[in-house]
């Protein structure tokens, strides 16, 4: 004959268990969902609207009185974009990025939870401007004489 468990003691389905003590345990709390891989045409369109938007800045900064020309370079002191010509293009990324890099590593030696945004250098006739940020370095060169 098999056992017969009192009703008082089987747990009705959905209903919270009790403990030993009397206390309800919690719920069991649902899985977490799966975050979505991101997918090529994702990642494409991310790039779409960057790309749109560092020619909507260049576009912008460009529009300024006094700009001749700006320039992205990476960590290495390749360009990537340009708006000046060629050989001054690789002048300006050969000589203004390690400079850059440079300055960063003294402002981070001087105090460590500082970091170097920007960098102005600016002569009798022309300023050019070192933003720095992800790797990458904006350059851009203004005449002075516009400034004032």
């Amino acid at each position: 004959m098999a056992d017969v468990v009192p009703i008082s003691s089987q747990v009705a389905e959905g209903t919270p268990s009790t403990s030993d003590e009397g206390i309800a345990a919690a719920p069991a709390k649902p899985p977490k969902p799966v975050p979505r891989r991101e997918s090529q045409r994702d990642r494409e369109r991310k790039q779409r609207t960057s790309i749109s938007e560092v020619e909507e800045t260049f576009k912008r900064i460009g529009s300024h009185r006094g700009i001749v020309g700006m320039l992205i370079a990476n960590e290495d002191g390749i360009p990537l974009k340009s708006t000046l010509d060629p050989q001054l293009t690789s002048k300006y990324a050969a000589f203004l990025t390690p400079l850059a890099h440079r300055a960063k590593i003294i402002t981070k030696s001087h105090d460590s939870k500082d970091e170097l945004i920007l960098l102005r250098i600016r002569t009798r006739t022309n300023e050019i401007i070192i933003l720095s940020d992800c790797g990458f370095y904006l350059i851009i060169a203004q005449k002075t004489s516009f400034i004032d």
